[in-house]
């Protein structure tokens, strides 16, 4: 049988969503093995660029640690101003929840009272 016209595109269009997720697969194989190949075989095949990236997360590295070093003193600085606050807004916040609470009981309850009385 030939299949030409709607049974071709259908044939087609169904064949194409079926063999899609094992050609997406596979892709995803090749394309990962390479990249392994190539990482792995980088310092022979290109020394030079090698060094540079060495040097670059050496550089990376430094800026890092002197990033996270400032930060640590910034972040206790932060939490010195903000641990009042903080705490404030989570007392506030438990107050609003349990007001609703309350008032979620209390409508629940005048709509049982209401349904009830007819």
């Amino acid at each position: 049988m030939i299949l030409t016209g709607s049974s071709g595109y259908i044939a087609g269009t169904i064949g194409g969503a079926a063999v899609a997720p094992f050609i997406v697969g596979v892709g995803i194989l090749v394309g990962g093995t390479a990249v392994t190949l190539e990482l792995l075989c980088a310092p022979k095949n290109h020394p030079e660029q090698v060094k540079q990236i060495e040097s670059a997360a050496t550089e990376f590295s430094r800026r890092f640690s002197d990033a996270m070093n400032k930060t640590i003193v910034a972040t206790g600085e932060l939490k010195r101003n903000i641990t009042p606050v903080a705490d404030k807004a989570a007392v506030q916040v438990k107050r609003i929840r349990d007001d609703v609470i309350k008032y979620a009981y209390k409508a629940s309850g005048d709509a049982k009272d209401l349904l009830s009385k007819k």
